[in-house]
């Protein structure tokens, strides 16, 4: 596997880790509302259970290589959710951008990270 080919697949990984996460969010927000019923809700359960396995291999693998940072929690939002409360230097500030840019806005709350 060339250096090009694990660029893509890092990406592409991202790629479906937000993917995944928008999926669920809209599964929470319907939920929320009241509005999710029993077949979309059956439906929707292994699109979270297959997001979290990917969450888990995206933080053990391309976020510790974008953040310079063996993983000490699970899941990548746990990972941004310590940098911006115990970080210094540029990784509270990357995991800020990160929360603010792709994750915050689809939250039904508003404030993924928090």
């Amino acid at each position: 596997m060339t250096m090009l080919d694990l660029v893509l697949c890092s990406l592409a990984s991202v790629y479906a880790l937000w993917a995944f996460y928008l999926a669920a969010m809209s599964l929470i927000r319907a939920r929320t509302d009241g509005r999710l019923g029993t077949p979309a809700f059956s439906i929707g359960l292994p699109i979270v259970a297959v997001g979290l396995l990917l969450d888990c291999a995206v933080n053990l693998t391309v976020a510790s290589l974008l953040f310079l940072d063996a993983p000490r929690e699970l899941l990548v939002t746990r990972r941004l959710k310590r940098y911006r409360a115990h970080g210094s230097g540029w990784r509270p500030r990357l995991a800020a951008y990160v929360c603010k840019n792709f994750l915050d806005q689809f939250d039904p709350t508003g404030d993924h990270c928090d």
